[in-house]
């Protein structure tokens, strides 16, 4: 197993950055599968081996054996029109009998030096357990996730309605808002099938992955959005309506940080309250006050 930029952080633990080998994928996975349900190599293969070529896991060894390990998925941003990167933090599990620990904590601590030089920032989704530690010993900074509902049954009038467009413009002009880019994060989602789709209307594109929702006691088919780049929010309507035409769905549904451009241009805004928040830790750039453009199709369950 090789391995790369090792430092010691306790006197029995070591933390490295694991290369992308099979036996190295496997052990991974190993102990990943032993903290979470539902997860598969596949899975993990797939969101390390198809995503940015920079993505990367770090691991916590005890003699020369792996006991933790936190996957970093590189997403290619736009900070004020200059191109970087933010590494999303993911896949983090320990073996039982580590646990307790703060293996986590140093592991999160190493990739903000380990990681300084590659990326403006560390982001996330924390779940229940994991949030309180990122916000209180991590110092990273939470912003709420919002809901957005498109109704696609109707004419492109009343699609186009739904949406804002002066303000849509606006926030394509505003430059404290970073963008990821959703054809980068599509590209290995989409590789992945489960119902992911994607369509692309006059520099407008939008993906996801059909689903069925209950809403108002009503189930609808719904196309759960991973991502939308929207560069000509004067044809919102025309996509919605190709939306409808390849997935067959009546609603679309976003769910993206608030100040995200669908979340200043919907005229349905609901406050995603079940939903993870989106939280970051400024590592190489000076990014205070500004928005980000992120949605949840980024995460590595999604």
């Amino acid at each position: 197993m090789s391995q790369v930029q090792s430092q010691k952080v306790a006197e029995d633990f070591v933390i490295r950055e694991l290369d992308r080998s099979d036996d190295v994928i496997e052990a991974v996975f190993a102990i990943c599968s032993g903290a979470f349900t539902n997860v598969s190599l596949d899975k993990l293969r797939s969101n390390w081996l198809r995503s940015h070529p920079g993505s990367t896991f770090l691991g916590a060894f005890h003699d020369g054996k792996l006991a933790a390990v936190n996957g970093f998925l590189a997403h290619p941003i736009m900070i004020k029109g200059t191109p970087s990167f933010a590494f999303q933090s993911c896949w983090s599990a320990t073996k039982p009998d580590y646990r307790g620990k703060g293996l986590f904590t140093r592991i999160i601590n190493e990739a903000k030096l380990l990681l300084a030089g590659r990326c403006a920032f560390l982001c996330g989704f924390p779940n229940a357990v994991s949030g309180p530690i990122f916000s209180g010993k991590l110092g990273f900074h939470s912003v709420p996730m919002v809901r957005n509902l498109i109704w696609v049954r109707g004419t492109e009038q009343a699609l186009q309605a739904q949406i804002d467009i002066g303000r849509w413009f606006a926030g394509l002009e505003n430059d404290n808002l970073i963008r990821f880019d959703q054809y980068a994060i599509s590209d290995w989602k989409l590789a992945e099938g489960g119902g992911h789709v994607a369509v692309e209307h006059n520099t407008n594109f939008i993906w996801g992955r059909v689903g069925v929702r209950r809403i108002a006691g009503v189930k609808f088919k719904v196309l759960l959005a991973g991502g939308v780049e929207l560069n000509k929010p004067q044809l919102f309507g025309r996509l919605m309506q190709e939306v409808r035409k390849a997935s067959g769905v009546s609603i679309v549904r976003f769910v993206s940080a608030s100040g995200s451009l669908v979340d200043e241009a919907s005229r349905w805004t609901r406050h995603g309250d079940r939903t993870e928040p989106f939280i970051f830790f400024p590592v190489d750039s000076e990014i205070d006050g500004l928005d980000f453009d992120a949605h949840t199709g980024m995460k590595d369950v999604y």
